[in-house]
């Protein structure tokens, strides 16, 4: 068994040697909004660090037949992955790719011993380039010529890269870069691939969409080559949520109807901190949003909302570091209401089980960055606005971590409003349409909007 744990450096070395510049995998102040909350190892990476890894133990050149990889999870950048051999008999070999108890990629393949012929391969690396953006998918096609910076490759893959034809090497990146670039481009999660290889010179794939199922976020496209055919299967994976306007935030809230509030909200550049921050300034409260790595995103609606007339600044703000530069210019600030919107990605634990670590991390931010907070604000803060999750009460057993975390972050408000003497909500909410609850296919939650303005009026009402 091997082990090994990507970087971003890792992730910007493949996006040269493969084509595929999707910000899932290369920007990490892009992917927090995307599915899995922080950039994802190219699943393609993945499958060629397993096989070079197998490779490692052999010598002289390989040819494969065959090749079929299921992208069972996310790999999240800067979490370790292991590689176990399940099966080798000579000819047909089962590799499995994990992290912790979660399968992170199942590849099956055939080989053998020899040269396979190799093509036309232009020796390059590619340069950064945006992915494209459907409006639909039905009826894409297309043409990927075939690219290889042989030293490289040599860096990233070594073993695989001295006895693996560079044709079909080549071939086998391309494919990363139809997905994360072409089809689906832009909204993508490649799933699987399955593929069979001749003995033919490797040239351009040409590949097509074979089925769109927009219900399910499915694309299933056709590949083909004079050395490889097969499927390739993607899930478009939805955009970044956008929360309403701030003047259709207006429109909800009534004319000084928060006035005379200092209003901190920690968290509030994007998702329900950006909704509070958007509803609080409609009504008239001075309010100071924070951001930890989307400076882009609260200066934006800072912007928007200063635009057309509210009162607004923001600050950087790590709830993780409560004790920095930043923390001590936020208390000079004497805010008097605490939002409190910080969150980690709501990452999933074990079915049936409860994974500690996780625990930690959300405990870390919903109820000791909670606590540090309010003690930074202590001289001048008066209420504390926190929101909880209905799935304190009942939720899933995957977010048994999540709901503990939620728990102990409402025991810490009770405590707060007891020994303080500080106005506490904690409102048990319900699952709305944010970046963190976003899914593949058609769905969606409820609109964040109406449900958090009247748990705002209730605590605004309550004095």
């Amino acid at each position: 068994m091997t082990r090994r744990t990507f970087t971003e450096a890792d992730q910007l070395a493949f996006a040269a040697l493969s084509g595929d510049f999707n910000p899932l995998h290369v920007d990490p102040v892009r992917a927090r909004r995307l599915m899995f909350g922080a950039c994802a190892v190219h699943g393609v990476h993945t499958l060629l660090w397993a096989l070079d890894q197998w490779a490692a133990a052999g010598e002289g050149p390989i040819v494969l037949h065959a090749l079929k990889a299921t992208f069972a999870r996310p790999l999240r950048v800067d979490r370790p992955v292991e590689m176990a051999v399940r099966k080798d008999d000579g000819r047909k070999v089962r590799l499995l790719a994990t992290s912790g108890d979660d399968t992170i990629a199942r590849i099956d393949f055939e080989w053998s011993a020899g040269h396979a012929l190799e093509g036309e391969i232009e020796p390059r690396a590619f340069a950064p380039a945006a992915p494209i953006e459907h409006a639909t998918y039905d009826a894409l096609s297309g043409v990927l010529p075939l690219a290889l910076d042989p030293a490289l490759a040599s860096r990233l893959l070594p073993h695989l890269a001295d006895r693996l034809a560079s044709g079909q090497l080549a071939s086998i990146l391309a494919l990363t870069r139809l997905v994360g670039m072409e089809a689906p481009g832009l909204h993508s999660v490649f799933s699987e691939l399955d593929l069979a290889f001749a003995e033919a010179p490797a040239g351009r794939i040409d590949w097509r969409v074979e089925q769109a199922d927009p219900r399910f976020g499915l694309l299933v496209l056709d590949v083909a080559s004079a050395v490889l055919s097969g499927e390739v299967r993607a899930f478009i994976r939805p955009a970044p949520r956008g929360q309403l306007a701030y003047a259709e935030a207006a429109a909800l809230v009534a004319p000084g109807e928060f006035a005379g509030q200092r209003a901190l909200v920690i968290g509030g550049s994007r998702g329900l901190g950006e909704v509070c921050a958007k509803l609080l300034a409609a009504g008239g409260a001075d309010v100071l949003l924070t951001y930890a790595r989307g400076e882009a995103d609260a200066r934006a609606l800072a912007d928007e909302i200063s635009a057309a007339g509210g009162i607004v600044s923001i600050a950087p703000f790590d709830v993780l570091d409560p004790g920095s530069e930043a923390g001590q210019a936020l208390a000079a600030r004497a805010p008097d209401r605490l939002y409190y919107f910080a969150t980690p990605f709501i990452a999933t634990g074990p079915k049936g089980g409860f994974s500690r670590p996780l625990f930690e991390q959300f405990c870390a931010v919903y109820v000791a960055g909670l606590a540090d907070a309010a003690a930074l604000l202590a001289p001048s803060l008066k209420a504390v606005f926190s929101p909880s999750s209905v799935f304190v009460e009942d939720g899933p057993d995957v977010l048994v971590e999540y709901a503990t975390a939620k728990a102990a972050a409402e025991a810490l408000c009770a405590s707060l409003a007891r020994h303080r003497g500080l106005k506490v909500a904690w409102p048990r909410l319900p699952k709305l349409d944010t970046d963190q609850t976003a899914a593949l296919g058609e769905a969606r939650e409820a609109d964040p909007a109406p449900v958090l303005l009247e748990a705002l009026r209730a605590f605004h009402a309550a004095g």
